[in-house]
């Protein structure tokens, strides 16, 4: 716990601004530098190969030492793109082209399910992929957390409709693929420091080698486990502001109560 807390001191320490400072590459880098990406990848790949409850144990502590909350909202974000998506269901030829530059900061990683009007829901979703040779997206995600910044995204977009149902899968997607448009920036007032955005999908081409997982299979199979692990992953940024708040509490009382004497 000493070493977490140097690191996160350290990491603190670099802006002098940190409680107000925005998510952006670069603080994505710094915290490359301290060590904090890639916490559940295995050190095979370059990791820091640690377990979910010592990523918790983080977040916790990297909110109680920067005070901000969209940092450690961006970082956790960051690194569920990175673990769950590009590692757990990636093959060995995604993790050699992804991996590094999301463990190094120098690739943002964003997750794109959202859409305008309709959120998450998967009844509702209209993205659409076309798969022969090369992929063909066409569509518009919203919402997204690091959007405005990040490089990779992870796009959720219906690939097969049967009776009905839509099917779907998961792609990567990098900011130069030809047709790839960011959307204007969104104000959450909540949380200011985490960039959030959209991107829009016109005719977007990116290649067959850039399919996540198995087709027709990434709302049950990433989705709806993605939602398990976003809450649980950010009890630590929570439990972290939850100290924040009590210490804040503390010190008024006591400044209070010295007033009064």
């Amino acid at each position: 716990m000493n070493a977490l807390k140097n690191q996160c001191k350290q990491f603190a320490n670099h802006y002098s601004t940190i409680e107000t400072q925005v998510f952006s590459k670069e603080v994505l880098q710094q915290l490359s530098h301290n060590g904090f990406l890639g916490w559940m990848i295995p050190m095979s790949l370059g990791g820091q190969g640690k377990s979910a409850r010592q990523m918790i144990l983080a977040g916790e502590s990297l909110m109680t030492h920067c005070k901000n909350f969209g940092i450690t909202l961006s970082w956790v974000i960051h690194e569920i793109v990175t673990y769950w998506f590009i590692h757990t269901f990636g093959n060995d030829y995604q993790h050699k082209r992804f991996i590094p530059k999301l463990l190094s900061g120098e690739q943002v990683g964003a997750l794109a399910i959202s859409e305008p009007g309709v959120g998450p829901h998967p009844k509702h979703l209209k993205t659409q992929a076309e798969i022969s040779e090369s992929i063909c997206l066409n569509g518009e995600k919203t919402y997204l957390t690091n959007g405005p910044i990040a490089d990779l995204f992870v796009v959720i977009a219906i690939s097969h409709i049967d009776a009905g149902r839509k099917q779907y899968s998961a792609f990567i997607v990098t900011n130069d693929a030809p047709g790839f448009h960011y959307a204007a920036p969104l104000d959450f007032p909540f949380v200011q420091t985490s960039p959030h955005g959209g991107i829009v999908l016109n005719n977007c081409i990116i290649p067959k080698e850039n399919v996540l997982g198995e087709i027709n299979t990434a709302y049950n199979s990433m989705v709806k486990p993605f939602r398990e692990i976003e809450d649980t992953l950010m009890m630590g940024p929570i439990l972290g502001g939850m100290q924040c708040q009590l210490t804040y509490l503390i010190n008024d009382v006591y400044n209070q109560k010295n007033c009064v004497n």
